[in-house]
């Protein structure tokens, strides 16, 4: 679970994304003008990898890399 307190921590998230970890984020401690341009960011990191993005609560978001699948029983 990472908690970025900064948008700059983008880097470090995307770093880990690349190496094919799963990443829950929390981004309720970014300034609320950083968190749409935050988000923006990583999705459009996270297409150009070919992952996918859920939301999992508010202001909470499940990163997952290409090679994961993503079963999620509430969707039908």
């Amino acid at each position: 679970v990472i908690n970025p307190k900064d948008i700059n921590e983008f880097g470090n998230i995307m770093e880990l994304i690349n190496q094919n970890i799963l990443i829950i984020c929390d981004i309720n401690n970014l300034k609320t003008e950083d968190k749409q341009r935050f988000i923006d960011r990583v999705y459009g990191a996270i297409y150009g990898l070919k992952g996918k993005i859920k939301e999992i609560s508010n202001e909470k978001y499940l990163y997952i890399p290409q090679d994961y699948d993503f079963l999620d029983n509430r969707e039908k």
